[in-house]
Formats: structure tokens, C-alpha cells, sequence
């Protein structure tokens, strides 16, 4: 078994067949999300349905008028992401297209990246290939890189920075920055910490008297002063930018608010405040620094390279070690600028968006690459030693948990499960929708209204999956047009529905038949963040109220299945 790895050791070591392997590697991921995503035209990346629908007004000016949220999430899409869907658009490709097949191209770029780090850091081609397997699987375990969305860049990007960085090249550093700004500005906020946390490291040893394998250059402080004057600069115009959505919600206002808290035994839309500081602080979704998602388990070496590396007599027991980049030291000032950004995301929540976001990003970077180094050094000195020092069970047991780890993640459909790509059931009522004017405006508290503007390409009035509350003057906007949504769906006075098919101007009503009983109602966690709306609902309710709607079903249908009622809104106006 060790004459295997020997073997698998020196055919890698041949740099093109590592390279084609891992682009091979990227394309069979991004084949089989594009495989998933296109067996069914009403298939649809989770949060596609957010980022991307609004982009249908490049291929048609006439969409979403005057349509309150197409025009907050398109204000908030970064400047060069809006260029892509543009440019696509320019080209006749359909924004729901270019969002299913934009990852693959993603994902080679993504991985080309990581094996020019990888090489650079060590240049070892079979370490640079297992760097490329562990980042490719953290990509496509996730559903950042197959969201299409602005943060499916942050990966390529920070290893672009990184890469021009270890390459020295001062120009290569202020592109991949601004880039950055364009597509996915956190990351030239975490890219300018990254740097400071370099100067600084660098320039206290050097000042201290230690002998240092970094010693500052004149290139190294136009690197460091560059870099952060470019994030600066591209971070400028999103400072002094007005916003008809704003301001960024307060701390105060968020702890005041279900949807940053538990509704009952379940997380608010966007649950925050943990009561369990611990969970709070490392391992919440959007609160802890050291929540990444998925990241290979293997790639948890990554935490013993710092000990193996801490003293010189340590470093010696791995021969590859000889071989390390002396900028490798890099990767922990990616972490250390990640932290103390994740700290100033707290002490000003919100306005820097959502602290975790500072781990997340240099974190699902920096573990699968280091982790595939502290692997390669450990293997290497592993193969480097007498067969007499191992048991027989050794090398069978490293070539099981190393073949598991590999393989596994690459059996049909695992990763695209975790993509949470989404399938849209109600064909018949887009198809029906799409045929209407262009200004239609549908009203609805079913889960389908988030499917709504990204396949029929029709205004909703608000649902779910669009009530972010992260700036308060869209979603003070949005959360009364849901009270009143929920005000005018169980009442029992017929003028009040129409009173609010007037004020709104709707065109049809979406309905669950079954959604107008009070036992509905108390499972939707959702609505029952709207309190004490809600309690007033079901105590009606419990008064033996009948809701309005459930008499307009029969007469005013246009198109019904098992789940589902299309209601026209002109003929309940004209209802006694």
C-alpha cells in the first residue's frame, strides 16, 4: 500500500496531469449542479429567487414597474454583478440561464486559483491537486458558488488577492481588489484587514531585532499602502451613497424584533440573538465567527499546521517543510484581519452587515488550504519513513479515510443537495401569470409567492423569502404591507378585503384554501412573527369568524389544483 501512494506520489509530481485532474474534478461538480438545476424549467437556486429576478428588466424594461422590491434588491447588488446579468442580457441569455451556468465557469476560475496558491505556497503538484480537491468540495457541499449570487464570488476573489500577493505583483493586488469592490466588497474589506495584519506582524519583528524569512521591502509597504488605498477607494461610493431604503436597522430594533429572535421553539426569518453566549459568539449562523458551513473534515488539519510550524526543530521532522513558501504566514493574517473585523461588525452591528460573514469568507479559504498542506507534509513524511515504524494496518487505513474523503462527496447528487436548489410546483400559474400585463401584481402569504417574480416575472406585493429586515426602510415597507396582507386574508368583512385590493391595486389573489383555518395559522412560524396581529386573527377565529375570502373561491377562481386558488381580484371587488 505504501508503494501505491509512492506511485500516485511521483505521477503527481508531473504538474500537468495534477492541473488537468483538478479542473476535471471542478468540471464533474459544476455538471452535475448543472445537470440538477436544468432537468426542469422551474428549477431554481434558493437564493437566485432573490438576487437575480430583478435582472429579467435587462431583457424587458417593462418588468417589475415601480415594483418596491425589485428596486431594493437591484440597489443592493454590487455594481459589477449588475454588469454581469446586464451583459448577459446584452447577449439574449436569460438571467435564470447564466444563474445555473455562471457556477461552472465559476468553479475553473475558483480552482485554476487555488492551484496557483497552492504552488506557490508549496510546490508540490499533488499537494496543489489535494488543495484543489478540498476547495472544490467545499464549494459545491455549499450553495454559495451555485447561488450565483454576490457571495459566490468571495471565494475566487480572496484567492485572486492571495495569488497576486504571493506572485509580488503590485498591479495584480490593486485588480483582484478592485474586483472585489465590484462583486463582492467584503472582500476588499477583509483583503485591506489581511494587510494591515501583515505590515503590522512584519514590521514588529523587524523593529523587535528577530531574524525575519519577511523582511519588509519597498515592494511590500507599496503592496500593503496600495491594497488598502484601493479598498478605500472602491469602498467610497457605497459611504457616501443615499439610500431610499435605509437606514441599516439598529441593534436596538433588531432585539426588539421577532425575526432576529426564537418565534416559539423556532429561529425568527433572520434569527440572530442567541440566548447561549457561546453558540452566539463561534458557532451561529450569522452571529459566530467560526460558523463556515461545510468544510471537509480532513481539511481540519489545517489546525495542526501552526504547531508543526512554531519552532524551527519542529518544521525539521517534516522534510517538505524545507520547500514552504516563507509567506505562508499570510494565511493566519487573513484569520486575524477576519476577526477583528468579525469584533467591529458587532460593536457596530449591522452596519457592516453580519459579523460572521468576517470568518466565513477568509475561513472556507484559508482551511482547505492549509489543511492540504499540513496533509501533504504529514503524508510526505509518513511515505519518508521505514516501513518497520508502521503497523500493517497503516497505510490500508490512511488509503480508506483518504479514498472516503475524496470519493464520497462525489457520489451522484450528494453535493447538489446541499445547494438547496429549489422546484417550483405551480407551473400552471406561471404560465398563466406570465400571460398577463406586465404590471400585474400578485398578493398571496403562501411559500409559492417566492417563486412568483423569478418564473412568471410578475410583481408580488411581499412574501417570505423577500422580508429581509436588514434596512429598516424597505422592510418597515414590506412588514405593513404584510400586516395588512394578513389584516385583509382573515377578515370577515368582505369591504375591508376590497378596501385593500384598492389601496394595493392587485391584480390576483394567491391562495391555500386551507390556509384560512386557525390551525394553519398557528403552525406558520413565519406569520406568527406578526404579533399581536396574529393573536387577534386566531382569537377571531376561535369567535367562529368566517374569513371574506372563502367566499369569493367559487365565483372568482381563474385557475385552481389540490393546493392552490387563483382568485381575480376584479371580481371580488364586484362581489355584494
Amino acid at each position: 500500500m505504501k508503494n501505491a501512494w509512492a506511485w500516485i506520489g511521483a505521477r503527481s509530481g508531473d504538474r500537468r496531469w495534477s492541473m488537468v485532474l483538478s479542473g476535471a474534478m471542478a468540471l464533474f461538480y459544476g455538471w452535475q449542479s448543472v445537470q440538477w438545476a436544468t432537468r426542469n424549467p422551474y428549477i431554481v437556486q434558493d437564493d437566485v429567487r432573490q438576487h437575480v429576478f430583478w435582472a429579467f428588466r435587462y431583457l424587458d424594461p417593462g418588468l417589475f414597474p415601480g415594483d418596491w422590491i425589485a428596486d431594493y434588491y437591484q440597489s443592493v447588488a454590487p455594481l459589477g454583478y449588475q454588469w454581469l446579468y446586464h451583459g448577459a442580457a446584452l447577449l439574449g441569455w436569460d438571467p435564470l440561464t447564466v444563474s445555473k451556468y455562471w457556477p461552472v465557469i465559476l468553479g475553473l476560475v475558483t480552482t485554476a486559483l487555488t492551484w496557483r496558491v497552492m504552488i506557490r505556497l508549496l510546490p508540490v503538484p499533488w499537494v496543489a491537486l489535494l488543495g484543489c480537491i478540498l476547495v472544490n468540495q467545499s464549494l459545491w457541499m455549499e450553495d454559495d458558488l451555485a447561488s450565483s449570487t454576490p457571495r459566490a464570488f468571495a471565494t475566487p476573489l480572496v484567492l485572486a488577492v492571495m495569488d497576486a500577493l504571493l506572485s509580488r505583483s503590485l498591479w495584480g493586488c490593486l485588480g483582484a481588489i478592485a474586483l472585489s469592490g465590484l462583486f463582492y466588497p467584503m472582500v476588499a474589506v477583509v483583503a485591506a484587514a489581511a494587510l494591515t495584519v501583515n505590515l503590522g506582524r512584519r514590521w514588529w519583528a523587524t523593529r523587535r531585532g528577530r531574524s525575519h524569512p519577511e523582511a519588509l521591502t519597498p515592494l511590500d509597504w507599496r503592496l500593503a499602502i496600495g491594497g488598502i488605498a484601493m479598498a478605500i477607494a472602491v469602498l467610497l461610493p457605497e459611504l457616501f451613497t443615499s439610500s431610499d431604503f435605509g437606514p441599516v436597522i439598529s441593534r436596538s430594533q433588531a432585539a426588539a424584533l421577532p425575526e432576529f429572535n426564537f418565534v416559539g421553539n423556532e429561529y425568527g426569518r433572520s434569527f440572530f440573538f442567541h440566548p447561549n453566549p457561546l453558540i452566539f459568539w463561534l458557532f451561529a449562523p450569522r452571529s459566530g465567527f467560526l460558523w463556515v458551513g461545510f468544510v471537509p473534515p480532513i481539511a481540519l488539519a489545517a489546525l495542526a499546521l501552526p504547531r508543526w510550524l512554531s519552532r524551527p526543530a519542529r518544521a525539521r521532522q517534516f522534510p517538505l517543510a524545507s520547500r514552504l513558501s516563507p509567506h505562508l504566514a499570510m494565511l493566519g493574517d487573513w484569520v486575524w484581519g477576519g476577526l477583528g473585523l468579525f469584533l467591529a461588525a458587532h460593536a457596530l452591528l449591522f452596519r457592516l452587515y453580519l459579523p460572521n460573514r468576517y470568518g466565513y469568507v477568509p475561513l472556507r479559504v484559508v482551511l482547505p488550504v492549509a489543511g492540504a498542506i499540513a496533509l501533504g507534509l504529514w503524508l510526505d513524511r509518513q511515505m519518508q519513513a521505514t516501513q518497520s515504524q508502521k503497523p500493517r494496518w497503516f497505510w490500508p487505513l490512511v488509503s480508506l479515510v483518504l479514498s472516503l474523503s475524496i470519493v464520497v462527496p462525489m457520489v451522484p447528487n450528494l453535493a447538489v443537495s446541499s445547494q438547496l436548489q429549489m422546484e417550483g410546483r405551480m407551473a400552471e400559474v406561471y404560465e398563466f401569470l406570465q400571460k398577463q400585463p406586465k404590471d400585474t401584481l400578485v398578493v398571496s402569504l403562501s411559500k409559492e409567492a417566492d417563486f412568483i417574480p423569478i418564473f412568471a416575472r410578475r410583481s408580488i406585493l411581499a412574501s417570505r423569502e423577500f422580508a429581509l429586515p436588514y434596512h429598516w426602510g424597505y422592510y418597515r415597507v414590506l412588514r405593513q404591507r404584510i400586516e395588512d396582507t394578513i389584516r385583509a386574508q382573515y377578515t370577515s368583512n368582505l369591504s375591508e378585503v376590497q378596501a385593500f385590493l384598492r389601496k394595493y391595486q392587485v391584480n390576483f389573489w394567491l391562495l391555500e384554501p386551507w390556509s384560512l383555518s386557525k390551525s394553519d395559522l398557528a403552525d406558520n412560524t413565519w406569520l406568527q412573527q406578526f404579533q399581536p396581529l396574529i393573536q387577534d386573527v386566531s382569537d377571531r377565529l376561535d369567535r367562529g369568524e368566517t374569513p371574506a375570502l372563502e367566499r369569493a373561491i367559487a365565483p372568482c377562481s381563474v385557475l385552481e389544483n389540490k393546493r392552490l386558488q387563483l382568485l381575480d381580484a376584479r371580481c371580488i371587488l364586484q362581489l355584494p
